[in-house]
């Protein structure tokens, strides 16, 4: 359901159950609905011909006031802030455009606002035009300068995905955060940062009768002025934002927002590699790039598709594909990976990981205009006379695992199996180790 069907159902669902929200009696309103167990919106008017309510005034225990510069447009839907002192609702116009005595036609505008509850005050304004069209499914306040507008819903897991920051009539969304599932969590002191929680979750199929569910979780943590993650966090993230407006974890500092910058960026190159991704003719190019700066080392796949003139267009950027240098942090326990290098070899993105005794490819090729999983082969011995070998087709479901005895006689033992993934991972929400299978 796009924004516009979203915000015609809740003005009819408002229109025909204004008493469920509770003060549906108030003496001097059409309609009352209570936000929280402080504020309730009363509209004083009702419009018969459009089926909704207007001229709104916040109301508390002990006071009414009324929302003014309103302009014509009027308050459906509301969604409260984290903290309650704030509110965000679905806003529409509707206008008979007359063209001739005889001849005339309804025109209608979508958008958003936010205001400050406790004044009436309207923080922000949002239109359908001003967000450029873009249709949010849901939207949440996060502070007076900045929301947050969600793009898609995961009707199986039950949450909304694809962010975006919007600010003063602006939308951006948010670089870094690519998991299917995405929720605030919590708002620094200063307003200037925020931290989501991230979900990537989703089905694996060994077989059409054999599946196991995924999921990986972290915390993102969010420049809310740059729209961009500024670090993540897996483990022992704590929960909480100091008066220095410091992310902690007890007495340990997870993220100083006193001395960031905003300028972090992933400026060292660590690799890059040429080769026709497209079939174009000409060649692509993919960088691989790190934030050494960052506690965790994170590390940037970005993937360009260049054209006859030579100009090059970023496709494709995640920073989850390759894991992180330090994903316990620098303090915390080394991992027993780490990249290794990228190749295109016929077309097909390869990224290899090193493992303590062996490494894992996976391979990625384009088509139906993504970047999806292929194939996966891994090499590794178990430091006790085994050497192990995997080679998984995703294209065909083909998987064959080895087990070679490199210091006795035994045979080679080799096992096929066929196990098919649908939809093959797309290469925007891939996370190496997130099952036994790739």
């Amino acid at each position: 359901m796009n924004f516009k069907s979203l915000l015609i159902l809740f003005i009819v669902i408002a229109s025909l159950n204004f008493g469920a929200f509770g003060q549906g009696d108030a003496p001097d309103f059409d309609k009352v609905e209570k936000l929280n167990d402080v504020y309730s919106i009363g509209f004083k008017s009702y419009d018969g011909e459009f089926y909704y309510n207007y001229d709104p005034y916040v109301i508390t225990s002990s006071d009414t006031i009324e929302i003014q510069n309103l302009n014509g447009w009027h308050l459906s839907h509301g969604y409260m802030s984290p903290y309650g002192e704030m509110a965000s609702f679905e806003i529409s116009k509707m206008e008979w455009v007359y063209v001739s005595d005889d001849s005339s036609y309804l025109t209608e505008q979508l958008g958003m606002l936010t205001i400050y509850l406790e004044t009436a005050k309207i923080l922000n304004w949002y239109t359908q035009e001003s967000l450029q069209q873009n249709e949010f499914l849901k939207i949440e306040v996060i502070n007076d300068e900045y929301s947050v507008g969600y793009m898609s819903h995961d009707e199986e897991f039950e949450g909304y995905g694809e962010p975006w920051i919007l600010s003063n009539g602006h939308a951006v969304q948010i670089d870094g955060i690519s998991a299917n599932l995405c929720s605030l969590w919590n708002v620094s002191p200063n307003g200037k940062y925020a931290v989501f929680e991230t979900l990537s979750m989703g089905w694996v199929y060994k077989s059409e009768n054999d599946s196991i569910l995924h999921d990986r979780w972290s915390a993102a943590l969010v420049d809310l002025s740059k729209a961009k993650v500024v670090q993540y966090c897996q483990m022992d993230c704590g929960d909480i934002w100091n008066e220095n407006n410091q992310w902690v974890n007890g007495s340990k500092v997870i993220f100083d927002g006193t001395d960031y910058s905003g300028e972090t960026e992933f400026n060292n190159l660590i690799s890059s590699c040429a080769g026709d991704l497209n079939k174009d003719g000409v060649m692509d190019s993919v960088v691989v790039t790190q934030d050494t700066a960052h506690e965790i080392g994170p590390y940037q796949l970005e993937i360009y598709f260049a054209n006859s003139n030579g100009e090059m267009t970023l496709m494709s950027k995640t920073i989850e594909t390759i894991p992180a240098q330090y994903p316990n942090t620098r303090e915390g326990l080394r991992p027993m990976y780490g990249f290794s290098s990228i190749s295109i070899v016929n077309g097909v993105l390869l990224i290899e990981i090193e493992l303590l005794r062996g490494h894992f490819v996976h391979k990625f090729r384009y088509q139906d205009g993504e970047f999806e999983l292929i194939g996966y082969t891994r090499h590794e011995s178990d430091g006790y006379g085994k050497m192990h070998f995997t080679d998984f087709n995703l294209m065909t479901g083909a998987r064959v695992v080895e087990i070679e005895y490199y210091s006795t006689d035994e045979p080679k033992e080799v096992k096929h199996t066929t196990k098919w993934i649908n939809p093959l991972p797309n290469l925007k929400t891939f996370t190496p180790f997130g099952n036994e299978l790739y």
